[in-house]
């Protein structure tokens, strides 16, 4: 009988297997799963690739950028964007996520 993949082995396995960087709603649809769930899971399956893969895998988070005025958020990237701190736009590009390797 085959085992179950927990929701965290499946949004592992979603970025390893994609060739571009995917949305965190890009991820919650193709998963099944609500963008809470992906945003809540990605720091956990970053720090378990890095360990699993001895450091020449990790998730790569692109940042998120205000549309309107070009500002890029730094800081917690992953961390979900409601309005831009320069412009106070709220048109705001996701962050996109992929697998770095060395």
């Amino acid at each position: 009988m085959e085992s179950e993949c927990s929701r965290r082995e499946r949004l592992l396995m979603l970025l390893l297997s994609s060739d571009s960087p995917l949305t965190p709603r890009e991820i919650a649809e193709e998963l099944d799963l609500s963008e809470r769930d992906v945003y809540r899971d990605i720091e956990h399956v970053a720090r378990s690739l890095r360990a699993r893969s001895g450091g020449s895998m990790w998730i790569e988070v692109l940042p998120p950028q205000c549309l309107s005025c070009g500002f890029v958020f730094s800081r917690r990237p992953w961390a979900r964007k409601s309005r831009c701190p320069r412009c106070k736009s709220t048109h705001i590009s996701p962050p996109r996520i992929r697998v770095g390797r060395r």
